[in-house]
């Protein structure tokens, strides 16, 4: 599914709907750990970091039997089981910040634009990053992977975000590092901005077969993109 015209940038922008692993937070340390760890739990051989690190982005009943080929429905259900538990009590702590995050998220918070966070991990796991950080209060909802039937790049789960915030998907623009971001923010209307910092794994050519208008090197970039810099809308937030 593809929007009939080319997505335009918003005039005056509603709505930022985000990525979280790759584009909120640098999440790769604690998800490494967390499949090595579970891994091991079952006596299998570690997978290399790179393998796992290149399927960050999917949800884990996909990465599971594609770095291990052959595994059962059950041993899947089993592995994602000890993979949560290993990443609970790390998944703060081996999490960082991407680059410019606090100041992007402040400043389109002060100008009452309406941000949202679209996952393919559960809302749970989400929220205590963002709790870890002091950013949770900042996002008006979290769509994961309990939320929906079709992950993305299906646009169900950016079309969900966008209802619960009553916005319209030509108010809104979508940033993320994959192509399946790109693909389910273009599939569901949205104006889809590529993020792509220095030091990450981001496959900047798979971006490029999207054709993404804009590409970040860093969040904090996003206001000026969106003509915020230097001002301040007017009027309480809407809830």
């Amino acid at each position: 599914m593809k929007p009939c015209q080319p997505l335009r940038l918003p005039s005056a922008c509603q709505a930022v709907v985000f990525d979280f692993d790759g584009t909120l937070f640098d999440t790769r340390r604690a998800i490494v750990h967390s499949f090595q760890r579970a891994l091991q739990q079952r006596g299998w051989v570690p997978v290399p970091a790179r393998q796992i690190r290149a399927l960050i982005g999917r949800p884990l009943y996909e990465m599971f039997p594609r770095l291990v080929p052959g595994l059962t429905e059950s041993e899947v259900a089993e592995l994602i089981r000890l993979y949560r538990e290993a990443f609970t009590p790390v998944c703060v702590a081996l999490s960082k910040p991407m680059p410019g995050l606090r100041t992007c998220v402040q400043v389109l918070f002060e100008h009452r634009l309406h941000l949202a966070i679209v996952t393919s991990r559960l809302v749970d796991g989400a929220r205590r990053i963002l709790r870890g950080f002091r950013l949770e209060e900042r996002f008006a909802t979290i769509v994961g992977l309990e939320d929906v039937r079709h992950p993305k790049p299906d646009p169900e789960p950016v079309l969900v975000a966008l209802d619960r915030l009553g916005i319209h998907a030509s108010e809104a623009v979508g940033v993320g590092d994959t192509v399946d971001d790109l693909r389910a923010y273009q599939a569901a209307g949205v104006f889809p901005i590529a993020f792509a910092p220095r030091q990450s794994d981001v496959d900047r050519r798979s971006l490029q077969s999207v054709r993404p208008t804009l590409v970040l090197r860093r969040l904090d970039e996003l206001p000026a993109v969106l003509g915020l810099r230097g001002r301040r809308l007017s009027g309480p937030r809407r809830s």
